[in-house]
């Protein structure tokens, strides 16, 4: 019997299919970027502020692909930690999330915090997720965020270190 043409066969069936013969499947654990010294404007004395934040993930995780790759970023959580301004008084935050603002289309809310008034005022604010996907929101590799706090926010401008934790997957076409 000869193994060559049932070989080829089987070749031409694989790459007929249309989709990778091979792939690589990479697991993401989960990984925390900061974004140093992001200014936050004061806010009036009850009301909104949102401040910006652009996250250079796939800069910041050279391996991980979106290119032509099937890829599964997960936001996992956001935290807010205040750094310089006038030391600003979180308690009056009730309640904040960040949204990821695609280049075309409606943001879409990933992480949201609301303020138990049981507690202590924060000296941090954590935002905790609910498994939205961002890589198809990523416009050159990165994620543009926007955080918006209500309530009562600090009335002064201030400056928060941002850190993002993300989790995911991506598959990788080694050959069409």
């Amino acid at each position: 019997m000869n193994i060559r043409p049932i070989t080829a066969l089987a070749a031409l069936a694989l790459t007929a299919c249309g989709g990778p013969v091979l792939f690589v499947e990479v697991e993401l654990p989960r990984v925390c970027l900061t974004q140093a010294r992001i200014p936050f404007p004061g806010a009036p004395a009850t009301g909104t502020v949102a401040g910006d934040v652009d996250l250079p993930i796939v800069e910041q995780i050279p391996l991980l692909t979106t290119d032509g790759a099937e890829t599964v970023l997960i936001l996992d959580d956001v935290s807010i930690v205040p750094v310089s301004g006038t030391s600003p008084d979180l308690s009056g935050i009730e309640s904040a999330l960040v949204n990821v603002v695609p280049a075309t289309g409606a943001p879409v809310t990933a992480v949201r915090y609301t303020r138990d008034p049981a507690l202590p005022p924060p000296s941090e604010i954590a935002l905790r997720g609910g498994g939205v996907d961002i890589a198809p929101l990523l416009e050159n590799g990165a994620a543009h965020l926007r955080v918006v706090a209500s309530g009562s926010p600090p009335a002064s401008a201030w400056t928060a270190d941002v850190q993002t934790c993300v989790h995911g997957r991506s598959k990788v076409p080694y050959l069409r």
